[in-house]
Parts: C-alpha cells; structure tokens; sequence
C-alpha cells in the first residue's frame, strides 16, 4: 500500500498475525517513509556504479598486461621466422615467454641449426661438382684438341699427296702423348 501521512510519502505493507492453527490474532503495520528507501537505493546505485567502473578498469588493464605478455613473445617469433626466410640463419631464435612460447622456439631454432647445416653441407658439396666440373672440362678440352690432330692426321693420311708425311708428322708431334715422330 502507498499512503500519505503527515505529509510524506509512506509505503506500507499490512501483514496479518496467526499463531499455530489459531485464528488471526490481529494486524502488523509495517510503513517505510519513501525518501528513506529511496535515499538507500541512491547509495545502493551508486555503489553498483563504482565497483562495476573499478571492475571494468582492472579488468581492461589486466586484459592488456597479459595482452602485451603474450604477444610479445609471439612477435619476437615471427620476427625470428621472418629472420630465417630472409637467410639469417645465424641469429638464434628466442625462447622467452610462456611455456608453449618457449617450446615453439626451441623448435624453431633447432630447425634454424639444421637448415644451416644442411646449406653448409649443401654449398660444400656444389664447390666439390664444381672443382670435379672445371677438371672434367680441362680434360676434354684437351682430349678435344687432341681429337681434332687426330682427324687432321687421317685426313692428311688419306688424301696425303707427295709431302704428305711431313705434314702428318708435323700434325702428330703436337700430340702430348706422342714422344717421337720418324717419316
């Protein structure tokens, strides 16, 4: 109920009495002046107010301490990898951070070893094809050169005319492997 008494606002609530199974022994009249009740649910609003700001702003810094804990790590690593892409192969990677962060670098650097290894090894190898090439080409070039006597001595033999053998001896004596020469 809602009455006005004396000039302020009540409100009321009329509450009957019992006792056990007996019949209704009377009335309890409970009344509250309204400027009370409103006066502590400022305070009550106000209060919600405040604790759900100090909620929101601890929650807000929290949310960007580990934000910047986590990501940090995780842009160190891709700076790493992007390191590694680049042939940077001499920087190690970081391992700092959380448990997982750091796991995932050591992983990464142990990747970053191997490549390295395996491009050293690699770059080896290509300048032992490289030596074994230059050998072979030195080879054959003088094998052609000698090839190339060779023919002009057969052609020289076979449409040889009277001087003939002189020119095929002076072709043979150009030959490495030829110590001597008689016509």
């Amino acid at each position: 109920f809602r009455r006005v008494l004396f000039r302020s606002d009540y409100l009321s609530q009329v509450v009957p009495l019992k006792a056990g199974n007996t019949p209704e022994a009377g009335e309890v009249y409970v009344g509250v002046e309204r400027s009370a009740i409103d006066a502590d649910g400022a305070v009550l609003r106000q209060q919600v107010l405040t604790s759900t700001g100090i909620s929101l702003a601890v929650g807000a810094g929290l949310a960007l301490v580990l934000g910047v804990l986590f990501t940090r790590p995780v842009a160190a690593l891709a700076a790493a990898a992007q390191r590694i892409r680049d042939n940077d192969l001499t920087s190690p990677v970081p391992d700092a951070g959380p448990r997982e962060i750091r796991e995932l670098g050591r992983a990464m650097d142990e990747m970053r070893v191997a490549i390295q290894e395996t491009r050293e090894d690699l770059i080896g190898r290509n300048t032992q094809i490289a030596q074994r090439a230059e050998a072979s080409d030195a080879g054959l070039s003088e094998a052609t050169a000698e090839l190339s006597v060779m023919h002009n001595v057969i052609q020289a033999l076979r449409d040889s005319p009277a001087d003939g053998p002189c020119t095929v001896a002076e072709q043979l004596s150009r030959l490495e492997w030829v110590d001597a020469v008689c016509v």
